[in-house]
């Protein structure tokens, strides 16, 4: 695995001496192309070979047997722009958490990606996973909160997105709530159940910059 980075960065650099494209590299002439190398393994690192991988639905290209592939960045996308890379509909990428990213300010961005079939038991047995999820639903809530039944809408869109019936999703948050050990998980946790001044108290504890965006959102 050490190794991948030189080897890809090598693939590309001899395809185009061979005057060979990756996928996406028509651009208007003088214009540099930027690239996405990366591998796709699976959570047990698996090679996921054969599978298309997208790049924000603009350009897509197919991996190796060795699950590497190759994307000249479309030049729409500029340096600081979020990304997103998608797979088939089957699967999940939990790393980076459903594949968003940032174009990189280099010409050669060099990505490792896991992924996991939607509905896979490890990703709610998975506590950093867990918190993803989490994160990530809670940003689909608005500033001013919701009941309960529009709660559950929100979370039932969220986990049949992942593969998970509501009930599997929210007994995996009960489970993860009652482990969270740091003032972030807490007050996550604590958002989460709509215990607001609870949730305040913990993440006005933590450094971390989503604690104070969580806080100037919902509290």
């Amino acid at each position: 695995m050490a190794n991948l980075p030189q080897i890809l960065v090598a693939a590309i650099t001899f395809s185009l001496a061979l005057g060979q494209r990756p996928a996406g590299t028509n651009r208007p002439s003088g214009s540099p192309p930027r690239f996405l190398l990366g591998v796709v393994e699976t959570l047990d690192g698996r090679p996921l070979s054969g599978e298309l991988v997208s790049l924000t639905n603009l350009v897509n290209t197919t991996a190796s047997a060795q699950g590497e592939f190759a994307i000249a960045v479309p030049p729409r996308l500029q340096p600081g722009d979020p990304e997103q890379i998608s797979l088939g509909d089957d699967w999940l990428i939990v790393d980076p958490w459903e594949g968003e990213t940032f174009v990189s300010p280099g010409f050669v961005e060099i990505i490792f990606i896991r992924a996991a079939h939607k509905g896979d038991p490890r990703i709610l047995d998975n506590p950093r996973l867990m918190e993803k999820i989490l994160i990530s639903f809670m940003s689909l809530m608005p500033p001013a909160g919701v009941s309960g039944g529009e709660l559950d809408q929100l979370l039932q869109a969220k986990a049949q997105a992942l593969g998970f019936s509501l009930e599997e999703v929210k007994a995996a948050i009960v489970r993860w709530s009652g482990n969270a050990q740091t003032p972030f998980q807490k007050g996550l946790a604590a958002l989460y159940a709509r215990h607001y001044a609870e949730a305040s108290m913990y993440l006005g504890q933590t450094a971390d910059c989503s604690g104070e965006e969580l806080i100037e959102r919902y509290v």
